[in-house]
């Protein structure tokens, strides 16, 4: 589905993809408010820049296994987005992939995924522990930037990169375990 081909579609609801499709391309749904729910069918291998940035009635999305990569932005400010199961077949996740969605609660990220981008998580102010896989190499910086709700954070052995400002004013981060 080539880019922003939704785009700013206020009042839709409901998508359900093809199993023809197998990319997602730019801000194909963004700013569609009202889209709460989405079936992305296996046989995606991409969700692309923006995908589905400011789908703000947005509660859940399941993510088949043939996604390999999720690029930047793809949910940022998804607000009302609870749960994010992200599978093991993705490798990366881009830059502020999940940015102030403010509602997000439980995540389980891929194992094989080796950094933690840059904002990935930031603003996500309900999230209150996230496990790090042991392939995590780098943790950015701002990843977990204003998660206010955090309370521990155990890192791996495997990270050695700790950016600046990962944890500026997660204020409620109580216990941090540096394996």
């Amino acid at each position: 589905i080539d880019g922003n081909a939704f785009y700013n579609c206020y009042s839709l609801q409901k998508i359900t993809i093809p199993d023809s499709v197998s990319t997602i391309m730019n801000t194909v749904f963004g700013e569609c408010y009202s889209l709460q729910e989405i079936t992305i069918p296996n046989g995606i291998t991409e969700i692309s820049y923006g995908a589905f940035g400011y789908c703000s009635n947005l509660t859940s999305i399941t993510i088949p296994s043939s996604v390999t990569s999720i690029n930047d932005f793809a949910f940022r400010h998804c607000t009302k987005l609870t749960s994010i199961d992200i599978p093991d077949t993705v490798q990366s996740i881009g830059k502020n992939i999940f940015y102030g969605c403010s509602e997000l609660v439980n995540v389980k990220l891929s194992s094989n995924i080796s950094t933690i981008s840059e904002g990935a998580f930031q603003g996500c102010t309900k999230l209150k522990t996230i496990t790090i896989p042991n392939n995590v190499t780098s943790i950015d910086a701002w990843a977990f930037r204003d998660c206010t709700s955090l309370e521990t954070m155990d890192i791996p052995d495997s990270v050695t990169l700790l950016g600046q400002q990962a944890f500026e004013n997660c204020t409620s981060l109580e216990s941090v375990k540096l394996s």
